[in-house]
Formats: C-alpha cells, structure tokens, sequence
C-alpha cells in the first residue's frame, strides 16, 4: 500500500506515517444484504493530497470484492464525502 499512498501525495508526507493515521480514523459501516453489499464509508483525510490517497487505496480494496467472513456480503470501500455517489462493488444494480 505504501506504494499507492506515495505516488498519491506526490512524496511530501511519509506514507507510512499516512497509512497510521488511515488505520486509525474513524468509519461507518452499512451492512445491505438485499443488495449483497457490507459497505465500509471512512472518514476523509485532513487533506486533499490524503484523500486523493485514500480514494486510490479504497479503490484497490473494493477491485478485490472481499467477502466479509460469515456473511456473504462483499465489501464496498468508500469515501465519506465521496459516499454521495454510490459505489455498488462491481455489481449491475445498486441500492437506491
């Protein structure tokens, strides 16, 4: 991940130092198992160049399509303030 969050601030923070932070925000998280969906909503970044790595990091995460244990849900990563447009996972149909 160090990598994503590097090339997304363009060096002027250590990644690793970013990927902490990340690791200890804050998240909402949305089970919808009508639509077969565990959607993981995290709260931005203090900036714009960590959201832009986070939005690339979440992104990765979601092109996996983990399925969370026990619950055949799959799990959309989001971006808090990127959550008005809804990312459905991959899926045809997205919740409404």
């Amino acid at each position: 991940m160090m990598p994503a969050v590097a090339d997304a601030q363009g060096k002027k923070r250590c990644p690793r130092r970013f990927l902490a932070e990340l690791f200890q925000s804050e998240a909402d998280i949305a089970p919808e198992p009508d639509y077969g969906i565990l959607r993981v909503r995290i709260i931005g970044a203090a900036s714009n160049s960590g959201d832009a790595a986070v939005a690339g990091i979440l992104e990765e995460l979601t092109r996996t399509r983990t399925v969370f244990p026990g619950t055949g849900l799959c799990m959309v990563y989001e971006l808090l303030a990127k959550a008005a447009k809804p990312n459905n996972g991959g899926r045809e149909s997205s919740p409404p």
